[in-house]
């Protein structure tokens, strides 16, 4: 049983890494080929247009004040308060 708080950190970082770690797969390409997509063309042209500052400011006042949308730790409300 881990009760340090150190141990469990390393034992969750050992079993994610062995988790998502790749072996150098082959035939990529072949793979991806057979799947099918769930873009269609004139999905993928508008999601890889860049968003508006309007799109932001949208997204951003909808969310909930506390929640955070980045890894910094800063919530939404820090930007709502500043008027972006």
């Amino acid at each position: 049983m881990y009760h340090d708080e150190e141990e469990i950190e390393e034992l969750l970082f050992d079993y994610l890494s062995d988790l998502f770690q790749t072996f150098n797969p082959q035939h990529m390409e072949e793979v991806i080929d057979l799947v099918q997509s769930r873009i269609s063309q004139s999905m993928g042209n508008i999601l890889s247009h860049p968003f508006t500052i309007e799109e932001v400011k949208d997204a951003l006042f909808q969310m909930h004040p506390t929640k955070v949308p980045r890894v910094d730790g800063i919530q939404a409300s820090f930007a709502k308060d500043l008027g972006i």
